[in-house]
C-alpha cells in the first residue's frame, strides 16, 4: 500500500512538472542575459513609464471589482432566504464563456453610451468575479447552526446584534478568502478587460499583450514573472483562509 501511495505521489508529481515547466523555463529566462545571471531586464520594465501605469490600474481595477463583489455577495448572502432559483442563476454566470461575457458586456455599454475605462472595467470584473464569491459565503453560510440565531432572538437580539455578533464573525474568513480569489481572477484577466477598457487603461495582462505582438523579448518574461508572483502571493495569503473554512465545514 505504501509503494502503491509513492508510485502515485511520483506521478502526480512528474505530471505537475510537465504541466508547469514552461512556465518555470520562461521565468528563468527573466534572469538571463547573454548567458549571465542578471536583473537586467526587470530594471529595464522598471525604468518603463507604461509598465508602472498598467501596474496601478490592474491594482486598482483588481481591488475595486473585488471589494464590490464580496460586497454585493455578502450581502445577498445575509438578506436572502435559502433559494434554489438564486443558486442556479449564480451557478449559469459560471457556465457562460468567457468571450460570450465580454461580448455582451461591451455591448450594453456602447448600447447605454458609456465611454469604455476604469468604470466599464470594474462592473465587468465584478460580473466575472461575483458568483465566485457568493458560493465561498453560501457555502460557509449553510454551515452555520441556527440554533444560534435562534436563542439570539429568544434573548431579544435584533437583527443588527445577530448580523454583527453572530453572522459576520462566522464569515469572516470566507470574506477574506473570497477577497483574494476575486482579486486573483480580476487581476489576471485578459479577455474581459481587452474587450472593455479605454484608451490608455490597459492592465498588465494587456501590457503583456502588447508587447508580445512587438516580439518576444526577455522584458516580456520578466513582466510575466511578477504577473506570476502576484497571484502566488495573493494564494498564499488566500489558501490559509480557505483551509479554515474547510476545518469548519468538515470538522
Amino acid at each position: 500500500m505504501k509503494n502503491a501511495i509513492s508510485i502515485r505521489n511520483i506521478f502526480v508529481f512528474l505530471i505537475l512538472i510537465l504541466f508547469y515547466f514552461p512556465l518555470l523555463f520562461m521565468m528563468s529566462k527573466a534572469f538571463i542575459s547573454q548567458d549571465e545571471i542578471s536583473l537586467i531586464w526587470f530594471r529595464e520594465l522598471f525604468q518603463d513609464p507604461t509598465f508602472w501605469e498598467a501596474l496601478k490600474n490592474s491594482l486598482v481595477i483588481a481591488s475595486l471589482s473585488s471589494v464590490f463583489s464580496v460586497s454585493l455577495a455578502l450581502f445577498a448572502v445575509l438578506r436572502r432566504r435559502s433559494s434554489v432559483f438564486f443558486d442556479q442563476l449564480m451557478l449559469m454566470s459560471l457556465s457562460f464563456p468567457e468571450i460570450v461575457l465580454a461580448l455582451s458586456s461591451l455591448s450594453l455599454f456602447v448600447l447605454m453610451k458609456w465611454p469604455l475605462g476604469y468604470t466599464t472595467m470594474i462592473i465587468a470584473h465584478t460580473t466575472l468575479t461575483l458568483s465566485f464569491a457568493y458560493f465561498i459565503l453560501d457555502l460557509q453560510m449553510k454551515k452555520l447552526d441556527n440554533s444560534l440565531i435562534e436563542a439570539a432572538q429568544d434573548l431579544g437580539a435584533s437583527p443588527k446584534v445577530i448580523r454583527n455578533r453572530i453572522q459576520l464573525p462566522w464569515l469572516k474568513n470566507s470574506i477574506l478568502s473570497s477577497f483574494f480569489l476575486c482579486f486573483i481572477l480580476s487581476f489576471d484577466d485578459f479577455l474581459l478587460s481587452f474587450f472593455v477598457s479605454g484608451v490608455g487603461q490597459d492592465t498588465l495582462p494587456i501590457k503583456l499583450f502588447s508587447m508580445l505582438k512587438i516580439g518576444i523579448s526577455p522584458k516580456v518574461n520578466a513582466l510575466s514573472f511578477l504577473i506570476l508572483s502576484v497571484s502566488f502571493l495573493a494564494f498564499i495569503v488566500f489558501f490559509p483562509f480557505l483551509r479554515n473554512i474547510r476545518k469548519k465545514s468538515y470538522g
